[in-house]
């Protein structure tokens, strides 16, 4: 695979120290072996190198910052900043949304709450008053099987009261047609006296 044919300041300067960390002089020759590229363009990077190397660090710095990286970097700055002031105060709206909506919800369950125990009073009152009418259902069943025994045994004895009543008539319509068959019979036996009495006679007429 070929070497990349575009250089930047970064990758000569890179291949430069590289050079120079293992005692080597960095060259145009050395760095188009190196990286490739054409040699006026490693020439015009090795020249800026070699000018960087040469100037003190906090030169180097005072050229680096000049007055547009200078506001660029206090641009980036003061956006981080706003960055940092706008995700705090995002947080501190959560913060406060999750308070307000805690607040909201133990408020809401602290209602459900009282709904659910206001129902379950009034449900434990319902199942008292059903277990008041169970009992004086039951009561009043009692009762009226009380009542039913009772009217069986009045039942029965009535019944048995008619039954006696019903005997004592049919004897009494015996003896009365007793009383009659007698009656009919002394009637008989008086209205046939007479003539027995006067046969009698005749007959002892006859005798004489």
């Amino acid at each position: 695979m070929g070497r990349p044919t575009e250089l930047s300041f970064e990758r000569v300067a890179a291949a430069a120290d590289a050079m120079v960390a293992k005692g080597a002089t960095p060259t145009v020759d050395a760095l188009r072996d190196e990286l490739g590229g054409s040699d006026g363009t490693i020439s015009r990077y090795l020249r800026v190198w070699k000018e960087q190397r040469a100037t003190p660090p906090s030169a180097r710095l005072a050229v680096v910052l000049t007055p547009e990286v200078i506001a660029t970097v206090q641009g980036w700055a003061n956006g981080l900043l706003a960055q940092a002031q706008g995700d705090h105060d995002a947080k501190l709206s959560a913060e406060r949304a999750i308070r307000l909506a805690a607040e909201q919800t133990t408020e809401q369950r602290s209602a459900e709450l009282e709904v659910t125990r206001n129902a379950a009073t009034d449900l434990e009152k319902s199942l008292r008053q059903r277990d008041d009418q169970v009992i004086q259902a039951q009561e009043e069943m009692k009762e009226l099987m009380a009542r039913l025994a009772l009217s069986e045994r009045e039942k029965s004895e009535i019944a048995a009261k008619l039954d006696d009543a019903r005997r004592g008539i049919v004897a009494a319509e015996q003896r009365a047609a007793l009383a009659e068959q007698k009656a009919q019979l002394v009637e008989q036996m008086a209205a046939t006296a007479p003539s027995r009495a006067a046969k009698k006679g005749r007959k002892s007429r006859h005798a004489h």
